[in-house]
């Protein structure tokens, strides 16, 4: 099983900051090797954040109602 998928997405966001900000930390390299690079989080943009998080939102609500389409064509 992937420990990633394993966790909510809020335990796994605290795993993740707390592995890659503490270099003696036991995940600390494999978290990063996962993150793709060094990790800064001076170069988290609130902006490009919330577009992401819209972005997946709005993926979800047409999958929901596709989903909810295709139930009712049963």
């Amino acid at each position: 099983m992937n420990h990633l998928r394993d966790k909510p997405a809020s335990d796994f966001c605290s795993s993740l900051l707390e592995a890659v900000t503490k270099p003696r930390h036991r995940e600390h390299k494999r978290m990063l090797e996962w993150y793709g690079g060094p990790f800064d989080p001076d170069e988290l943009d609130r902006e490009t954040i919330e577009a992401g998080m819209a972005k997946l939102a709005r993926r979800r609500t047409i999958g929901q109602a596709a989903f909810a389409k295709s139930r009712s064509q049963l």
